[in-house]
């Protein structure tokens, strides 16, 4: 789930102590709504550069370990006290109420006693960018790659080809609320994804037998609201939010769509896999830079990220937005495509048109926004599709737009505004000649307006009576496919529900639970020491001076020290350590011992370093002892100089 969608959902408890929060309350001042302030990656960097080092270092783990997956909160707890992560579980314990101070991380509560955590999907991208960089240096720009594979047409290029064809005809569904095989073949012969190019989906069982290649061309229509299910069929009417995709310019659509195929693949992912977090690390590396594989697979934050990025690469490079070959180095890839949004740049070289010829073929370089291929698709059909697409326009296809309802200006208007110049002579005549008037009205009347014709018009459905502007207007020549009419609140970057697909909430894909067992704990995060159960009862000396103590209170103390996953100041044979406890066990001769690992903290952030292997105490070593407890306001024990 998104920022907004969780603040949509939060109960009015939550939201009060929310805004109260020192990482919020100033910047709601300025007018900003909770959720804006929430999901603003500038106040996420200064949280990253000023907040306690424990309290960054989970936020680090929980993003590396799960991404933006919910998980409970026990599995979180036993990383504290261990190698690498090194702080306490009692830090742990206090870093989680913190982050859920800060609107970083939610919690939910479930019907039946689980208790999950989660960070925002949007924000957990940000977080990963900022806490877990991918470190990885490009080749020489002079590199030579050798068995350089040709580079695929984008994945954008091959769906609006199938979506379009879903436009003509549309898609029948079965009883069970799938598409008839065959119809799902001819879906997956306009793409060229191989079946072992696409990461598994997650699909109801009567989707398992089709093509994987056509699930995922109507999965990422769902996603991007471009198809719609109606009854018993699959139609293309794009929504608000893919009319604003439609609209963007080319680099900034397939980056979205990149991030809407990464969201459908690895949402079903099982966080331990790496998967996640491979796709979100390969975004740091630079566009059209050359960089080693084996590097790569190094510099990843896990092995099982690691493991996951071979297949996330195969992928990507069917999808046409990278590429791999082999130099000096080894293997090696590279972006085609800007992966990264903050460092997006729209190119304004002149390229983004297409040149409509007077022989009726448009030649349409790869910069042409997607929102002009979705009309050509309905008035051409394409010749070929390289680096640079060839379109030819088809008297059948335009006598089908025509009795659809497309009028012959609302042609004219598309292929002026696509192309930014008056039409050809040629053009113009043959235009002419296929949207003649319509025997079954009157003069003075226009055929009704579909739905394709309003897509291809720039004019909402109930606008179909609206004059269109005359060819040769030269607004017309300026305007984009960038659907200005559509007084839209949608977010166009939204993830979109597949149920119009698929018949199923993915609210329980995304959280875990359905919708309706979500509880959001509106309780205000603990920051004292009621967050560790018993404290307020035991003595206070345990917790504030290393004491001596008899033996069985020594067991006690440590015994509780274990409980809350706290460290021990101790001193042993004259000799003081900090020491995490893990476990009491009976001595051989009698007695007890405990098992654990010493710990030094490191100068600065105070982070414990733990002994590799843990190495077990007797009673009778140890000597004057208290349990550290961290500090709710630095996340380090506060204890006495000893």
């Amino acid at each position: 789930m998104k920022t907004r969608e969780i603040v949509g959902e939060l109960p009015e408890g939550a939201l009060a102590w929310q805004r109260e929060g020192p990482w919020t309350a100033g910047r709601l001042a300025q007018g900003r709504s909770l959720a804006e302030v929430l999901a603003d990656p500038s106040r996420a960097a200064e949280w990253a550069e000023s907040a306690p080092p424990f309290a960054r270092d989970t936020l680090a783990l929980i993003v590396k370990r799960f991404g933006p997956a919910p998980f409970p909160e026990e599995k979180l707890a036993t990383e504290g006290g261990r190698p690498p992560f090194g702080w306490t579980g009692a830090e742990l314990r206090l870093a989680v109420q913190l982050l859920r101070r800060d609107g970083i991380v939610f919690a939910m509560d479930r019907p039946w006693g689980d208790r999950l955590l989660l960070v925002p999907s949007d924000m957990c991208a940000a977080w990963r960018r900022l806490l877990l960089p991918l470190r990885a240096r490009p080749l020489p720009e002079e590199a030579w790659m050798d068995g350089c594979d040709a580079a695929a047409a984008p994945l954008s290029h091959e769906l609006i080809a199938a979506w379009s064809a879903i436009r003509r005809t549309g898609l029948p569904l079965t009883a069970k609320g799938a598409p008839r095989k065959q119809d799902a073949a001819k879906l997956a012969s306009a793409m060229r994804l191989a079946p072992e190019d696409i990461p598994p989906l997650a699909m109801p069982p009567a989707w398992e037998a089709l093509p994987a290649s056509a699930v995922l061309a109507l999965r990422l229509g769902s996603a991007l609201g471009m198809l719609k299910r109606r009854g018993r069929a699959i139609s293309a009417e794009p929504n608000e939010a893919a009319k604003a995709w439609l609209a963007l310019p080319a680099s900034e659509a397939e980056l979205r769509l990149l991030e809407q195929a990464a969201h459908c693949l690895l949402s079903a992912a099982a966080p331990e896999s790496g998967a996640w977090l491979a796709a979100e690390s390969l975004r740091d590396l630079a566009p059209m830079r050359w960089y080693s594989a084996a590097e790569i697979a190094k510099a990843l934050p896990t092995k099982e990220a690691a493991g996951a990025a071979e297949a996330w690469v195969r992928f990507l490079r069917a999808a046409g937005w990278m590429e791999t070959g082999s130099g000096a180095e080894g293997a090696a890839l590279r972006w085609i495509i800007e992966p990264n949004p903050e460092r997006l740049w729209v190119s304004a070289d002149g390229y983004d048109r297409y040149e409509l010829m007077p022989d009726l073929e448009a030649i349409v370089p790869p910069e042409v926004p997607p929102g002009a291929r979705w009309e050509l698709e309905l008035l051409a059909r394409r010749l070929s599709e390289d680096v640079v697409a060839v379109y030819r326009l088809d008297a059948d296809a335009c006598r089908r737009a025509f009795a659809g309802g497309t009028s012959l200006e609302q042609a004219r208007f598309a292929l002026e505004r696509g192309s930014g110049a008056p039409l050809p002579g040629a053009v113009d005549i043959a235009l002419r000649d296929w949207f003649h008037a319509a025997p079954a009205h009157s003069a003075g009347q226009s055929a009704p307006l579909t739905e394709a014709a309003a897509q291809l018009s720039g004019a909402p459905q109930q606008e179909a009576h609206a004059k269109q502007p005359e060819a040769g207007d030269d607004e017309r020549h300026n305007e984009r496919y960038d659907g200005r009419h559509m007084e839209s609140q949608d977010d166009p970057h939204s993830e979109a529900p597949a149920d119009d697909i698929f018949g199923c909430a993915e609210a329980a894909e995304r959280t875990g639970a359905p919708e309706q067992a979500r509880a959001w704990d509106a309780r205000p995060p603990m920051l004292s020491r009621k967050l560790y159960p018993g404290a307020e009862g035991v003595p206070p000396g345990w917790l504030r001076q290393p004491a001596a103590y008899h033996a069985s209170t020594r067991k006690e103390i440590i015994e509780r020290a274990i409980g809350w996953r706290s460290g021990l100041r101790l001193c042993k044979d004259g000799a003081w350590m900090d020491f995490a406890p893990e476990r009491v066990v009976p001595a051989e001769r009698g007695g007890w011992r405990v098992w654990g690992r010493p710990f030094v903290r490191e100068a600065g952030s105070g982070k414990p370093v733990l002994a590799e292997n843990p190495i077990a105490l007797e009673a009778a070593e140890i000597g004057q002892i208290m349990i550290s407890l961290p500090d709710s306001e630095f996340g380090v024990d506060c204890r006495p100089i000893t």
